[in-house]
């Protein structure tokens, strides 16, 4: 489903004059904020979902499934750099979570996990 999402907004992006993910995340109105707020919102909630799934069983250290969490962190990263408000602030709480991420085996889920760790790490407070 993240795959299929994210190809949507790809499309809503061409569409809209080959905007960035960021710029068609962010609105430009008042009257834009509720329904991209509510749709930046259900795309993280299925982005959380995919990392969920792709963590081994029992929220253990280790990702089962490498192609998912590349594909979620990836989708994630787009998201966090449209909306960072959408995002931020529930990550920030589950940095452990986050950490699981880092013992995968494939380099380039952890280059990506590291990469959200950094952007939320910017965020916080000195």
């Amino acid at each position: 489903t993240v795959d299929f999402c994210s190809a949507c907004l790809s499309g809503a992006c061409k569409a809209a004059g080959d905007l960035t993910r960021a710029a068609y995340l962010t609105p430009s109105t008042p009257e834009e904020e509720a329904g991209k707020t509510e749709a930046a919102e259900r795309y993280y909630a299925l982005i959380r979902s995919a990392l969920e799934s792709a963590l081994s069983a029992g929220g253990g250290k280790g990702v089962l499934d490498f192609a998912l969490a590349k594909t979620a962190l990836a989708a994630l990263l787009h998201l966090f750099s449209g909306r960072r408000d959408v995002v931020a602030g529930e990550l920030g709480q589950r940095l452990v979570w986050l950490e699981n991420f880092l013992f995968c085996a494939n380099p380039d889920t952890r280059d990506l996990v590291a990469c959200v760790l950094g952007e939320l790490a910017a965020d916080m407070p000195l």
